[in-house]
């Protein structure tokens, strides 16, 4: 009865305050505050390549403006994602990835390909660790729904998210906010644009993010699950020595230090990998380690655009580099059992990535009938992955049997360092657009990726110098983690093509269908189970769909709606062994069905609101998982696991004048995500819990330039599972947590 009775209110809620639409405070151009308009302004984003008004891109796409996100206090892709209609962050549970699922296209594991395409400043910023770290100063997020493969390429099969940083302009000003809440958490972020003269102005952004405490904390060793550091740099230049160059400059570095693992076992663990005794029942406030959880993570990132206008068009040469470490250490049997068995099993995971990523494109201009870009593009990515396994137990209690070596530890590499992945990618790209008259237009791109990827892969009982120790060591572990000295490359090849018609009525109403694909290039298993299961290969996902949009009510309104069906090839999904081990292998298709709408509205120059909904139907449609085995099952059928069925989002922004020199600001949003299964039909799954959330805020702008709020996230306090281990654990959303915040514009 709580969840429909908070369902009521939400709905409510969204209805009442009007909400903003687009699933989210769609992207809106900053107004003066002295001249603002009572009508939906234009947005203009570059989900196709290039510069277009979002009411005339023919496909469903997301604008998330980054002044919109800097008032609601959101500096992370989990709650930007959050504003978008069909798509949820799925949960890494030891803090590795992004995990973004759109339309059901969910990621498998840690060591696959992205199922949805980062990128940065138009830059492909993905591959094996796909994380973007903190998303301050950022100018927009453009998030596109759907496959991608024609525009954008290797990754984008489920959709495309686009996080643009704010770039130098010509004018001097900036911003500073300071933030302090739950947990101790105290925030403080800014920028500064300079002109130095009339070729070059710089752009300097810096963060601190720090909590001292969390809401989940470890009780053995008296330490808070959940407490973090972040702390970031960056400086950017514009360069325009003449009318024909344009030079964008970036480099940023980021360190992060926070948990690696936060989960609790509602019911207690039920296993420990070795034997088994009872553990307490825990809640996600207290839990019982023996071992830390923490993970630090570094992210050094720089780019280069650099374009120059021809008499025919504009060709453009880019390039990114990244460098991310990742590194941590946690309780890898979640217990903090002592005598008899004295059982202590942690994991340390080291990670390095080097990413270069080299485009060069050559684009027409656009005040034209005929439009096209042509290019090409690199992608070069140097992975090192290492798990160090530690097993520390009593030998003599756990085997029954005395000899005479007491608590010992038993070091394993799953897999061993000296472990990588390479992957050399390359793509041609071509998309054209044709508008017959002011009505009818035709566009379509084509592209083809080459990917090769070159695995080494070590893993094992590391060396033991007792004989007796190394005998029991291989007795107990061998089977579980085989020692592999595997050298294995693959190339993947994949054709993506896209194809859309446009009926634009008048200049307020256009209809369009669309045929486009994606696809995510094949990888391989890092975890020891058998050498004939560490490749598997790509999926492959097709989009049909039809949308409309809509201007309305003299621009007061706007609507975008869309229905699509999506059929997918070699969906990934978890099998396991006769030892019950998991790998992630291709079982077969699935087929998404579903409907999207954003509707949004400003009846007055202070106040704006919408709604968006998206509806899905992911299910199996011939798969198999574990085939020709004994313990083969099919998934005919079944719902894609980690994918919710329903998104409902409302948002509204208040901003009404007091007197001259006071607004009365505030804003609110409300998400329900609704239906689906969590787990992976292998070992755990149940239903996916509804889960509620009400984020408000509310305060005083002085003089258009300081404002001050007080605000709230999860009003309701739900804790909702998003993953669930094999033992009973499990980790949950965020609870209820307040804030102060104030922040001045110059």
């Amino acid at each position: 009865m709580r969840g429909s009775c908070q369902m009521k209110v939400l709905l409510l809620a969204g209805v009442a305050c009007s909400v903003m639409a687009a699933s989210a405070a769609r992207a809106e151009a900053p107004a003066d505050k002295s001249d603002k308009v009572d009508t939906v302004q234009t947005v203009v984003v570059t989900a196709r390549r290039r510069a277009e008004a979002l009411q005339e891109v023919p496909a469903t796409v997301t604008a998330i403006s980054g002044a919109d996100l800097r008032e609601r206090g959101v500096t992370n892709i989990r709650d930007i994602v959050g504003l978008v209609p069909n798509a949820v962050i799925q949960d890494s549970p030891n803090n590795l990835n992004t995990f973004i699922n759109i339309r059901g296209m969910q990621q498998v594991n840690t060591q696959a390909e992205p199922n949805v395409g980062l990128y940065r400043n138009g830059l492909y910023a993905g591959g094996e660790r796909e994380n973007l770290g903190a998303q301050v100063d950022i100018e927009r997020v453009e998030v596109l729904r759907g496959p991608q493969g024609g525009y954008y390429g290797r990754s984008s099969v489920g959709g495309t998210v686009v996080v643009i940083d704010a770039m130098p302009k010509h004018d001097f000003g900036g911003y500073v906010k300071a933030s302090y809440g739950s947990y101790h958490q105290a925030d403080i972020e800014g920028a500064v644009n300079v002109p130095v003269n009339d070729v070059v102005a710089l752009r300097f952004a810096g963060w601190s993010f720090k909590q001292t405490q969390a809401e989940m904390k470890n009780a053995t060793l008296n330490q808070y699950i959940g407490a973090f550091s972040d702390r970031g740099l960056r400086a950017s230049a514009s360069i325009q020595p003449n009318d024909r160059l344009d030079v964008q400059l970036l480099a940023e570095y980021e360190a992060y230090r926070g948990p690696a693992l936060s989960s609790y076992a509602p019911g207690g663990i039920h296993g420990n990998g070795l034997t088994f005794q009872p553990t307490p029942k825990e809640t996600y406030e207290t839990v019982y380690r023996d071992t830390s959880s923490v993970s630090s993570k570094t992210n050094a990132y720089m780019f280069e655009k650099m374009t120059y206008h021809t008499d025919i068009g504009d060709l453009s040469v880019n390039a990114s580099y990244r460098q991310y470490g990742f590194h941590s250490l946690y309780d890898l049997d979640q217990t903090p059992l002592g005598p008899p068995y004295n059982i202590a099993a942690t994991s340390g995971e080291h990670d390095v990535v080097h990413d270069t990523f080299v485009e060069g494109l050559f684009s027409s201009k656009q005040d034209q009938p005929f439009t096209w870009m042509v290019g090409a593009s690199y992608f070069k990515e140097d992975y090192a992955y290492s798990v160090a396994g530690r097993y520390t137990l009593n030998v003599d209690a756990v085997t029954g049997m005395p000899l005479g070596l007491g608590v010992q530890t038993v070091p394993v590499g799953s897999p061993s360092p000296g472990t990588s992945i390479n992957t050399r990618s390359s793509s041609v790209f071509a998309t054209a657009a044709y508008a017959f008259d002011d009505h009818w237009s035709l566009s379509g791109g084509l592209r083809f990726n080459h990917d090769r990827k070159a695995l080494v892969f070590r893993s094992g009982i590391q060396p033991i110098a007792n004989p007796t120790l190394a005998y029991v060591a291989g007795a107990a572990f061998g089977a579980t983690f085989p020692t592999y000295n595997l050298d294995i490359s693959k190339s993947f090849d994949f054709t993506a093509p896209s194809v859309t018609l446009k009926y634009a009525v008048n200049t307020d109403l256009n209809f369009y269908v669309t045929y486009s694909t994606g696809f995510r290039p094949g990888a391989f298993n890092l975890t020891p189970t058998s050498a004939s299961t560490v490749p598997y290969d790509e999926e492959r996902a097709q989009n049909y769909e039809a949308g409309v949009k809509a201007v309305l009510f003299g621009g007061k309104a706007s609507i975008d709606a869309a229905v699509f069906y999506m059929p997918q090839d070699n969906v990934l999904i978890t099998q396991s062994t006769a030892l019950a081990q998991s790998y992630y292998a291709n079982v077969g298709t699935s087929r998404t069905k579903g409907v999207e709408v954003e509707f949004l509205f400003k009846p007055v120059s202070w106040f704006s609101g919408g709604i968006s909904v998206g509806v899905l139907d992911p299910r199996f449609d011939k798969a198999v998982v574990n085939a020709g085995k004994p313990n083969a099952f099919t998934l005919d059928g079944k719902l894609l696991p980690y994918t919710r069925k329903g998104t409902f989002n409302a948002v509204f922004n208040i901003d009404r004048p007091v007197t001259d020199a006071v607004h009365f600001v505030a804003s609110g949003s409300a998400r329900i995500e609704w239906g689906g299964k969590l787990g992976d039909y292998v070992g755990v799954l149940q239903s996916y819990k509804q889960f509620n959330k009400i984020d408000l805020q509310a305060g005083a702008l002085v003089h258009d330039n300081l404002r001050v709020t007080v605000g709230v996230k999860n009003l309701f306090d739900q804790h909702v599972p998003q993953f669930l281990f094999y033992n009973g654990a499990q980790t949950v959303t965020e609870g209820r947590t307040f804030s102060f915040d104030i922040s001045r514009k110059f």
